[in-house]
């Protein structure tokens, strides 16, 4: 597949954690609980959760909340997010498709309509404008889960070097914190460790690459990278594994 497509997002959704796989379920748990116990209220909310992908905190805050929609611009991500809420029989859950900076919000009467506007790990909140959007929408609160300063992966820092580019953490949650303090918003913020391994054929991982350095607008040549995941594949497979600070805010929006 030509990766050089609209939504790469499409093609991430392929390998992208799913919501009650053990390990990742028992994180977004860990995550909602710490929105809970600074005052964000799931029980019998309904909820907007921005840049929802394939419902990693959409369906487990489903089971807590009233109703949710799960807002994001690749379809693939979304049609993966609908297949888990009918397996695991959820039925309060809608999606829309559609990027957040291309939501009329007026036009869909979402002004005021959640009491919980969420958005996790997602590049569709970046600036004061994004910000503010989302405390359009929110009666109650705004929750944001976003990159601290660490973000560690041998495998992608030596293929990134290949092109003269450096893989790191993009730091936004620490950004949206400072647009939170322009504003004079008062928030709350914690930092938390996270770590996740990956796993593949050696195809899969020059495809990863691949995306990976088109996220970030780097011009890769296909060659050098498929060189390169040759060598540090061992009986056909890559592993490799990303250490990384994030951080969740939290503020009132009423």
């Amino acid at each position: 597949m030509n990766i050089f497509v609209n939504n790469i997002w499409d093609i991430k959704s392929k390998r992208y954690p799913l919501p009650f796989d053990d390990v990742t379920y028992k994180k977004t748990i860990e995550i909602i609980d710490i929105a809970i116990k600074n005052g964000v209220k799931i029980s019998d909310s309904h909820i907007l959760d921005i840049g929802c992908g394939t419902g990693i905190f959409t369906l487990p805050l489903a089971r807590m909340a009233s109703k949710i929609i799960g807002l994001d611009n690749s379809k693939a991500m979304l049609e993966r997010l609908k297949d888990e809420a009918q397996k695991w029989s959820i039925s309060n859950v809608s999606t829309f498709l559609k990027a957040w900076n291309d939501v009329d919000i007026e036009t869909l009467c979402w002004k005021k309509s959640f009491h919980v506007v969420w958005a996790s790990m997602t590049p569709a909140i970046k600036n004061d404008k994004d910000i503010l959007k989302m405390e359009q929408c929110a009666k109650d609160w705004c929750v944001f889960i976003g990159w601290a300063k660490k973000r560690e992966n041998d495998f992608y820092s030596e293929g990134f070097k290949l092109f003269d580019s450096e893989y790191k953490s993009p730091e936004n949650g620490i950004k949206i914190t400072k647009i939170l303090d322009d504003l004079n918003r008062v928030y709350y913020a914690q930092d938390f460790f996270d770590s996740w391994s990956w796993q593949g054929t050696v195809d899969e991982a020059i495809e990863d690459l691949l995306v990976h350095l088109k996220m970030i607008e780097i011009h890769s040549n296909r060659e050098s990278i498929e060189n390169f995941v040759y060598k540090r594949s061992h009986d056909g497979v890559i592993r490799h594994t990303t250490y990384a600070e994030k951080r969740i805010i939290l503020w009132r929006c009423n």
